[in-house]
């Protein structure tokens, strides 16, 4: 390995070092909580950028450093590898490509959290609807959804009963609940319950209604994924057709590797497709996302 290669590769391991600093500031495990953060909260997350613990976070990806230093190492290693391999230019492309795959997949992931929490909503609002026709509280019905073992929405719904516990009054809690988690049916599952705090009746057969309510709309989710499923995967042959071809192609003729990466030709015809395969991959994403 020459000197000059050596000198590149260190350039390329502080540009990535140097790139993780100036993107995001680290936070560290020490970092003194704001008020009203809870628990799982991005801010909480230790040695990992902020922008990229608010993606995992709405991935649920933990813990998030670790994902970081995956993500972190991956396109690092692309990176060199493209250098070995071809130069500056194919560090360029195989170092970008990795590092948009990376965000792509956390944009691709950002509501999994929002998901999985609204899926388990209907759960914990028929062992609160239970616990009620036995003679509890409200809030002692919210209390024991947390040990229940149905799911995050019990979690997060045992929150609003310490709250509560604490002093705090009901409608302020759940609209506290409701600001937080930016989630649908964790709405219906607060009005429900307000119900009975300000009636003072037993809101046992609200929350089973919202629950009722809450599986059929995700029926009908389903149903519109499963439509929606094969034209999901025409898109990603058209995305990666022509990835593909150009793998082959280079592997087949070296001479066309060396014009796509060696010359100013190649380079522009290299970026004009990657370019036009991405915002094909957009708007074809927009197109299936709009039809659901």
């Amino acid at each position: 390995m020459t000197a000059t290669t050596v000198a590149a590769l260190a350039a390329a391991i502080a540009s990535l070092v140097l790139l993780h600093e100036v993107v995001g500031p680290i936070v560290g495990p020490n970092e003194r909580r704001p008020p009203g953060t809870v628990v799982g909260d991005p801010r909480d997350l230790p040695l990992c950028p902020r922008w990229f613990a608010r993606a995992a976070f709405d991935a649920d990806l933990s813990p998030a450093d670790r994902w970081w230093w995956a993500a972190f190492g991956l396109v690092a290693g692309a990176a060199l590898l493209g250098f070995a391999l071809g130069g500056v230019p194919l560090l360029v492309v195989v170092g970008g490509g990795a590092a948009l795959s990376v965000v792509g997949g956390l944009r691709a992931a950002r509501h999994r959290r929002e998901r999985g929490l609204a899926a388990s909503v209907p759960d914990a609002l028929d062992h609160i609807a239970r616990s009620c026709r036995s003679g509890s509280s409200v809030v002692q019905a919210l209390h024991e959804v947390g040990s229940a073992g149905v799911g995050p929405a019990g979690e997060v719904l045992a929150e609003v009963a310490q709250r509560v516990e604490r002093g705090a009054a009901m409608r302020e809690s759940l609209d506290d609940l409701v600001g937080r988690h930016q989630v649908g049916a964790l709405r219906l599952a607060a009005a429900a319950l307000l119900v009975g705090a300000d009636t003072g009746a037993a809101p046992a057969r609200a929350v089973e209604g919202v629950a009722t309510t809450l599986r059929d709309r995700a029926a009908l989710d389903r149903e519109a994924a499963a439509h929606a499923t094969q034209a999901k995967a025409s898109a990603a042959v058209l995305v990666l057709a022509p990835v593909g071809f150009g793998v082959f192609t280079i592997a087949a003729d070296p001479r066309v590797g060396d014009f796509l990466f060696r010359s100013p030709g190649g380079l522009a015809c290299l970026a004009g497709g990657a370019t036009l395969d991405v915002l094909g991959a957009w708007w074809m994403s927009r197109l299936v996302g709009g039809a659901r």
